[in-house]
């Protein structure tokens, strides 16, 4: 029986095989869910994009590009703004020092800061905004520099 394959090996590499394929097709159809999804954000389709971002995070929940997009989405649409935050926490807590989080984080809570009455709750708001901007700029980011001076204007 030389050159024969016992059955267990037989199966057992016929099952690798299927895993590995099945693996494949996952990596596959989130590519292709990312890809749609920033097709339609760069279209500016917010609700369109959201719904594949977020198909996108079911198959992987540490997808920090994801996380941002749909915090941007949600930021976009005014029924999901409060969700920005979290989408935004999200990605921080995979990459603390992602300049992008920190700016749309400080950039919400500003707007929050800008339309509040409430003179404790401004301050509130001011103080994430401050904080958010801080490490926003201290990671790279350009934009939180004017946004910075935005807030001292508040």
């Amino acid at each position: 029986m030389a050159g024969c394959v016992p059955t267990n090996t037989l199966t057992m590499k016929k099952l690798l095989l299927l895993i590995a394929l099945s693996v494949s097709a996952l990596v596959s159809h989130a590519q292709t869910n990312m890809e749609v999804a920033d097709n339609y954000f760069a279209k500016k389709s917010y609700a369109n994009a959201s719904g594949y971002y977020n198909r996108v995070l079911t198959e992987d929940t540490a997808n920090v590009k994801a996380l941002r997009r749909m915090g941007f989405c949600a930021m976009n649409l005014p029924e999901d703004e409060i969700n920005a935050v979290e989408y935004f926490s999200r990605a921080l807590k995979i990459q603390p020092k992602d300049p992008v989080s920190n700016y749309y984080l400080g950039v919400i809570f500003m707007d929050k800061a800008k339309q509040s009455k409430d003179v404790s709750a401004k301050s509130d708001y001011k103080a994430k905004a401050a904080l958010f901007l801080k490490r926003a700029i201290s990671y790279g980011s350009e934009d939180a520099k004017a946004a910075q001076l935005d807030l001292n204007s508040i």
